[in-house]
């Protein structure tokens, strides 16, 4: 009798453990199929932070672009050689290709970058004077010299003239900014008529005291 008890307590026993690790199998199989579920959602996560910060980035740079088409103000400096006073020249750049550059006199070259800003190159420029009769010093020199219609510019109601002078024809504006300021505004090789580029950067231009 002692031996049949014996067995059946080790069959029991035995059952009790079979049963014990098919439990802990199937804990273990659930635990290991949840864990790809987590790395999913952790994927869906990251890539809908990605999606929002590049809709983000989008948004800005078409912030960015709209900004960039409304027209830049440039604003460059004419010395006055005598003086050394300085005139602004601020004028809006938006309607054409323009290289901007301050000295003794401001350039508005109409040209994509500095290495086509050579001696030829078409421009718009201006030059400060202490007198209006200072811009007539080399008037000897002007060829096929005629006086047209005027222009006003920055506010300033200016007389105008055309010539060629070395080599280069020339369309020339005249004003009084101040009682120390006298302006030219020169063209040479560029479109002013009404509805160019040139037009639209004459008509934007103003002047200020440094």
């Amino acid at each position: 009798m002692k031996k049949t008890g014996m067995k059946w307590m080790s069959t029991i026993l035995a059952l009790f453990l079979v049963i014990s690790l098919g439990a802990c199998s199937n804990d273990t199989k659930d635990t290991k199929t949840e864990e790809p579920a987590t790395v999913e959602e952790s994927k869906e996560t990251q890539e809908n932070e990605v999606t929002e910060s590049s809709e983000e980035t989008s948004e800005t740079k078409e912030s960015e672009e709209t900004d960039d088409t409304e027209g830049p103000i440039v604003t460059i400096t004419a010395k006055e050689f005598s003086s050394g006073e300085k005139l602004n020249v601020s004028a809006d750049t938006s309607t054409g290709t323009w290289y901007c550059e301050s000295g003794s006199t401001a350039y508005f070259y109409n040209v994509a970058d500095k290495s086509e800003s050579h001696s030829a190159a078409p421009r718009i420029q201006v030059e400060v004077k202490q007198t209006l009769e200072k811009f007539d010093f080399y008037i000897d020199k002007f060829e096929n010299l005629q006086n047209i219609e005027g222009r006003t510019i920055g506010g300033i109601e200016m007389t105008g003239r055309t010539y060629k002078n070395v080599g280069m024809e020339w369309t020339e504006y005249l004003g009084q900014f101040d009682d120390d300021f006298a302006i030219s505004v020169k063209v040479s090789r560029v479109d002013i008529a009404a509805g160019s580029e040139g037009a639209a950067l004459l008509d934007s231009m103003t002047f200020s005291r440094e």
